[in-house]
């Protein structure tokens, strides 16, 4: 679940440094977006977005300029400041993946994006006009009268084409109709009817929206249909088994693998079968969060652990980092028993050795178990 923290804000209605839910800080800043515009003034509230499940990792920063019209609310503010960037490959997923979680439980109310006509002039103050110099006043009054003609030959504009209306009226039936069959398939997909909205998919492939395409990619995946998913995505084998793995279906990975192999399968499918020291040769992967954590464990337990806690750096993972320190403590343990052990034997003390082997065995347990 997505959070807000603001930093800076000198407005009571959002507490600064409070973790509020995304689709009510999404709903504050639209009704304070609302309050400055109509007081003609401009507030600016400095703010990051987290994810509830990782405490110090912030996803987006920036600063909501409250009344300037930029945005109607916060969601559209972060996705037209991610459309403006411009950004690579890696960057472009994970703008995807972001816009995704901005959307999921998000009212429809909130995503529709505004269009202000003639948004220079909204704050123009008209009782300015009358302090403008003579010549300056003679400029706007002129430029009215010129609008005004514009709005004359508008009205004109409109009359003339009244005649056309019958053809756009074709056009516009049309256009329901086509989006009546739309629905029609959507309605046949939910239904069961795969075949429907695959075929469907398969002939409009070039023009899906993002989301169509991850229903698409969804449809595809489940019937096994990897050549033409891979396809879908320009045959980036290795972004589909990132997809692939974050739904956690391990064997539809190795069935994925075993036809389109890639770095990022080989690394997922060596962390299932524990083979950790492998893991760790795999070069050239795209280290998403989850790797990062397969990575972290793998370096504990091939022993690495100053380089485990450098790279829990890249991920900040709680569970780990206790892991990490209860691998030291028990291996720590283990050699001192190991010793204790030899010196026993050397003293040759047969119990000694039994009672000390029989520890250092359950000590082993624990020690393998994490």
């Amino acid at each position: 679940m997505l959070q807000v923290v603001f930093t800076e804000f000198n407005d009571n209605s959002i507490k600064k440094f409070e973790r509020i839910d995304f689709v009510e800080a999404v709903k504050q800043t639209m009704i304070l977006e609302q309050k400055y515009r109509e007081e003609k003034k401009m507030i600016s509230g400095s703010f990051y977005l987290i994810e509830s499940e990782n405490d110090s990792t912030a996803l987006y920063t920036g600063t909501f300029k409250f009344g300037s019209r930029y945005a109607p609310n916060l969601y559209i503010h972060i996705k037209k400041k991610l459309e403006e960037i411009k950004m690579n490959r890696q960057q472009q997923r994970d703008r995807i993946e972001l816009i995704a979680k901005m959307e999921d439980g998000l009212p429809e109310i909130y995503k529709k994006e505004e269009v202000i006509e003639n948004a220079h002039l909204l704050n123009l103050n008209v009782s300015r006009i009358s302090r403008l110099k003579k010549w300056q006043r003679r400029s706007i009054y002129a430029l009215t009268g010129l609008l005004g003609l514009g709005l004359i030959g508008t009205i004109f504009y409109m009359v003339m084409i009244v005649a056309q209306y019958d053809v756009a009226y074709s056009k516009e039936q049309n256009k329901v109709a086509a989006q009546n069959k739309q629905l029609d398939i959507y309605e046949q997909g939910l239904l069961g009817k795969h075949d429907v909205l695959l075929d469907y998919f398969k002939a409009t492939k070039t023009n899906l929206s993002d989301e169509e395409k991850k229903i698409y990619a969804n449809l595809l995946l489940k019937d096994k249909k990897y050549k033409e998913l891979v396809s879908l995505y320009n045959n980036d084998s290795g972004y589909i088994a990132t997809m692939i793995s974050k739904q956690g279906d391990i064997n539809a990975l190795r069935a994925f693998h075993k036809d389109f192999p890639s770095n990022e399968s080989t690394f997922d499918l060596l962390y299932a079968d524990k083979k950790y020291k492998e893991l760790l040769a795999v070069k050239d992967v795209d280290m998403t969060v989850k790797r990062s954590e397969m990575k972290t464990y793998a370096l504990m337990k091939t022993g690495k652990i100053e380089e485990a806690n450098a790279e829990l750096a890249n991920n900040n993972n709680k569970d780990l980092k206790a892991k990490i320190t209860q691998y030291e403590k028990l291996s720590k343990e283990l050699k001192e028993f190991n010793e204790a052990i030899k010196v026993a034997k050397d003293s040759k003390k047969a119990k000694e050795v039994k009672a000390l082997s029989k520890k250092k065995t359950d000590l082993e347990k624990q020690f393998n178990a994490i």
